[in-house]
């Protein structure tokens, strides 16, 4: 099943460059409609569907790379089922998917060339997890590992409204760099070129205060040959020794792409919770795009600005008194002091569902079942 890109906010409503502070709570309001139920709610007896052995949840840190983070956690979670990787939590980097190199993937290529990896050029904020997973299991099939592309080389040591302004500002200067310094070597080939090596230091020593790039001088001279800012971070974060098939990562089963809904059907709140509870029984995650706007003002996905994607994880009821809920446990990915302030990832399943407007592909997860005819 190959997907289109037809989910109006897989592109543009997932922020970009611009908005890049915005994808941190530290700046929103509430927790992006991932509500946490009042304590007195207890968990109702037998309704727990809840996953083992699950991977370690990545940090985007001030990237707008959640659908990113999304698709690598399904990804990591079936790797470990094939791998039979006894406490997926702790397996090295290089058994992990890269964050940073899976957001290619979000990347549209023509029908007839999207399993060739090498179409998929160019990093960058704001993609749709459903897109993103079909492109990676429908086509290509492989993803470099986190050691190799580590997403740690953009994630800052301290966590704060200011780190993220500081973030935002350093992607703004070294795109400036990047367009200043190509213009100058638009007209001059690598192999003659003496100024490449004060650019490439330039841009590293620039980037340090902020950033911990593992490119050689090499993968940045490459980057500023390149046709976009968005390519010349492929080369920079996701550097030349990592497009070995050495350092790729590939699943070994058969594993079949799913969304709910699909393009021509409806759903809601009772048969996407349904959804949900099905595929957690069978045994895999599920990831979950939605409006995160606070308050949520919007009432269909054109009219929200701001989106974000998680996993889930679990499923149970709770009740209070004669009062019950449906929650899940979501996998998030800013960082474990969400999980100390958010029950532990269990948050209200209604909230954050009707905020998804039950679009087409909200839920996305693969498994070993072949999809029915």
């Amino acid at each position: 099943m190959k997907i289109s890109l037809a989910r109006k906010f897989g592109i543009a409503l997932f922020i970009g460059w611009v908005g890049l502070f915005l994808f941190n709570p530290i700046v929103s309001s509430a927790s992006d409609n991932l509500n946490v139920l009042d304590k007195e709610f207890t968990e109702l007896k037998g309704s727990l569907i809840s996953l083992g052995n699950l991977p370690k949840s990545g940090n985007q840190g001030n990237f707008g790379i959640c659908y990113a983070a999304t698709v690598s956690y399904l990804f990591d979670y079936a790797y470990c089922r094939d791998e039979n990787i006894a406490e997926c939590a702790k397996a090295p980097d290089e058994k992990r998917a890269s964050m940073v190199d899976m957001s290619r993937y979000s990347n549209t290529v023509a029908t007839d060339h999207f399993n060739k990896r090498t179409r998929y050029r160019g990093l960058k904020e704001g993609g749709d997890p459903a897109y993103t997973l079909s492109n990676l299991i429908n086509g290509v099939q492989k993803v470099t590992n986190e050691r190799c592309a580590p997403t740690s080389q953009i994630i800052p040591t301290e966590v704060s409204a200011e780190s993220q302004q500081k973030d935002h500002e350093m992607f703004a200067l070294l795109e400036q760099k990047y367009n200043n310094y190509t213009e100058v070597l638009k007209n001059t080939g690598k192999d003659s070129c003496e100024k490449c090596l004060l650019f490439a230091n330039d841009i590293r020593n620039t980037a340090k205060s902020r950033f911990s790039l593992i490119a050689t001088d090499e993968d940045i001279i490459s980057g500023l040959y390149s046709e976009s800012f968005s390519r010349f971070l492929d080369h920079v974060l996701v550097p030349k020794k990592c497009w070995s098939n050495n350092e790729m990562l590939r699943l070994r089963r058969p594993y079949y792409f799913k969304v709910f809904p699909n393009e021509n059907e409806k759903a809601d709140y009772l048969s996407s919770i349904a959804m949900i509870k099905d595929v957690l029984k069978g045994g895999y995650p599920l990831g979950l795009a939605f409006c995160a706007q606070v308050p949520l003002v919007a009432r269909k996905s054109e009219d929200c600005d701001k989106y974000h994607a998680v996993a889930v994880v679990g499923y149970r009821q709770v009740c209070k008194g004669k009062k019950c809920r449906d929650a899940i446990r979501v996998q998030n990915w800013w960082g474990d002091w969400w999980y100390s302030a958010n029950d532990d990832g269990w948050v209200d399943a209604k909230a954050v569902l009707d905020a998804s407007f039950y679009d087409a592909h909200m839920l996305t997860w693969i498994d070993g079942n072949p999809p029915r005819e």
